[in-house]
């Protein structure tokens, strides 16, 4: 990552020299042609402060205010030099000029060289002062880098950082959607599980409410079979109870027949035709019982037809209901079966004692 800052952004500040050394260095302002100025006292220049070394580092990066300008010393004029040389001649006048303006010149050299010197010194001075100024300043910049380094290296950080916090604000968020996606099919599948559960809840109640019916029709179905079979009981009964009658009334007439028989032939056959036509009557009620038990077959078939229609009306099947139903089925048919033999013994009696009137008649 490029750092939003360089060091090259802090250059050192170029040594500020030259305007101190156009503002003192200037040139002396020419030698006077009269006599020379008076001496002058000469100050020596005010020591410069230094700073310290702790506040430069944070001090703006400025340099120290120049020392005032230095008097220039004037040295004393040379012993003879007071005045014009004495000429004995006038030969020797030239030379006085001559000697004079030397030594003016000297005088004004001498000024200068002074005035040079004290410029040296002070730009001597101010260089040391401001090599060591921008010695302080050079550490401070160095030290301000660093610093500018440690920032730098804090701000990478914190865009690391930031960047850390986006991409797991990126994943929270992916992880918020795939939550809302969960739950949103969540609550599809619990309304798809509730919307089942109401039909199973239907279905339950339908299947509850037909297998009561079913129960209710099989209890119809059991109490009607019931009374059947005590009607059936009853029916067998009466006859078991007429067909003993008969066999007693046609023993008592057997009975008759036979001490009738000994006592006169013609009595035998008044009881002979008498016989013929209790048998007659017998024939008659066994037909009558046929026929009663027809009609009472009948009946209970048209009622068991009527049942089974009902149960296949009703749809229930139910292994429990076809095993009632045909065990309703079997005992009719034992019923019917038991009727049948009673009736083919009952003809096979009828018959036996047929041929033995016969057998007896004939006699």
């Amino acid at each position: 990552m490029e750092s939003p800052f360089d060091l090259d952004d802090f250059p050192l500040p170029p040594p500020m020299l030259a305007s101190h050394h156009s503002t003192n260095f200037q040139s002396p302002p020419p030698p006077p042609t009269s006599t020379p100025p008076p001496r002058q006292h000469i100050m020596p220049p005010a020591p410069h402060p230094q700073p310290s070394t702790s506040s430069s580092r944070r001090l703006p990066m400025t340099l120290p205010k120049p020392p005032p300008p230095p008097t220039i010393p004037i040295p004393p004029p040379p012993v003879g030099a007071s005045g014009p040389i004495p000429t004995k001649s006038s030969s020797t006048s030239r030379s006085s000029r001559v000697i004079e303006q030397l030594q003016k010149e000297l005088e004004a050299a001498t000024k200068d060289l002074a005035v040079v010197r004290v410029q040296l010194e002070t730009t001597r001075q101010t260089k040391t002062a401001a090599e060591q100024t921008s010695a302080e300043h050079a550490e401070s910049t160095a030290q301000l880098r660093v610093e500018i380094k440690s920032l730098m290296e804090q701000v990478e950080q914190k865009d690391e950082e930031m960047r850390q916090i986006k991409a797991r604000d990126k994943e929270s968020e992916q992880e918020i959607k795939k939550l809302r996606e969960n739950a949103l099919a969540a609550r599809k599948q619990l309304d798809l599980m509730s919307k089942r559960e109401s039909s199973i809840l239907e279905s339950r109640d339908t299947a509850i409410a037909t297998r009561e019916k079913a129960e209710r029709e099989v209890i119809t179905l059991e109490e009607a079979l019931a009374g059947l079979k005590r009607r059936n009981t009853n029916d067998v009964n009466s006859l078991k109870e007429s067909l003993a009658h008969l066999k007693a009334e046609l023993a008592a007439a057997a009975a008759r027949g036979v001490r009738l028989a000994g006592e006169t032939e013609g009595n035998v056959l008044g009881l002979l035709e008498e016989r013929r036509k209790e048998i007659e009557r017998l024939q008659e009620a066994q037909k009558m019982m046929e026929k009663n038990s027809a009609e009472f077959v009948e009946s209970v078939r048209g009622e068991l037809e009527a049942l089974q229609h009902a149960v296949n009306e009703s749809g229930q099947r139910t292994e429990a209901y076809q095993d009632r139903v045909q065990g309703a089925r079997l005992e009719l048919t034992e019923l019917l079966r038991k009727i049948r033999t009673f009736k083919e013994e009952e003809a096979e009696k009828e018959k036996a004692e047929g041929m033995v009137w016969k057998t007896e008649g004939s006699s």
